[in-house]
């Protein structure tokens, strides 16, 4: 018999879980089947990122994971099938469409994967990358209509004093006033080469881009309250301390 785990509400009626083994079995392959998306627990880590025409000093942490469509394939006959369906890689398309500036990390950036039992299952330069595409092979056995999804891996990110020249360019953003510096905080999300395939009724309707902003940044993070050790008001927080005296959590 299967055994069944529990998987406590955090915010908006999604998980709270840490490590890609967790993460994939509630997303992908749960005894109740395909979910939405779950809140990541992870660690801030600290480095520049190119926003711009610069490069930004900027604290990020992993916060949400979610599964988008990729293609739906409708099968007549009762036979098996190999179809090849086109999956993404690097920046979700979303993510960099939705950019007015040029965006770059520094691939050493992984770290925040590593630092969270994240797996993303493509290469540190293959992950961090702007959004590319190829084909991946899947097997179906018809008749019936399939839905692919793709896992995605979304980030937190607060740019040091660039909330005045750069928070434009993000549609969705918060920033907050330090003295005479403006913080500018912002989401992105990076693709896994994770798939899962599944037939009629055990679709699920896929978050999209917008509703991962609205639900992680928009309602569920506070920045005056995110340094505050009493205030559970935000579904996460970025430790800056631990990401400034840890060496680890620097790229």
């Amino acid at each position: 018999m299967e055994k069944h785990e529990s998987y406590p509400e955090h915010r908006k009626g999604y998980p709270l879980l840490r490590g890609s083994a967790k993460i994939d079995r509630y997303l992908l392959a749960g005894a109740h089947g395909l979910r939405q998306g779950c809140w990541v627990e992870g660690e801030t880590v600290r480095g520049d990122v190119f926003i711009g025409r610069q490069n930004w000093h900027t604290y990020s942490r992993p916060v949400f994971a979610y599964l988008e469509q990729v293609d739906i394939i409708r099968l007549e006959d009762q036979a098996e099938f190999k179809e090849s369906v086109t999956v993404a890689q690097g920046y979700s398309r979303a993510f960099t469409q939705s950019l007015s500036v040029k965006y770059d990390i520094s691939p050493s950036i992984d770290i925040i994967n590593a630092s969270a039992g994240l797996e993303m299952g493509y290469s540190q330069t293959e992950t961090w990358t702007n959004e590319k595409s190829h084909a991946k092979e899947v097997t179906l056995k018809g008749p019936g209509v399939f839905t692919v999804y793709q896992l995605y891996m979304v980030y937190a990110h607060c740019a040091d004093s660039a909330g005045k020249s750069m928070a434009a360019h993000f549609k969705y953003h918060k920033q907050l006033l330090r003295g005479r510096v403006l913080d500018l905080y912002y989401l992105s999300s990076v693709a896994t080469n994770k798939t899962v395939t599944v037939k009629g009724e055990a679709a699920v309707s896929p978050l999209d881009w917008e509703d991962v902003q609205r639900i992680v940044l928009m309602e569920g993070f506070d920045p005056q309250a995110n340094d505050d050790p009493n205030s559970n008001d935000a579904a996460f927080k970025i430790d800056f301390y631990s990401a400034d005296i840890n060496p680890r959590l620097r790229y």
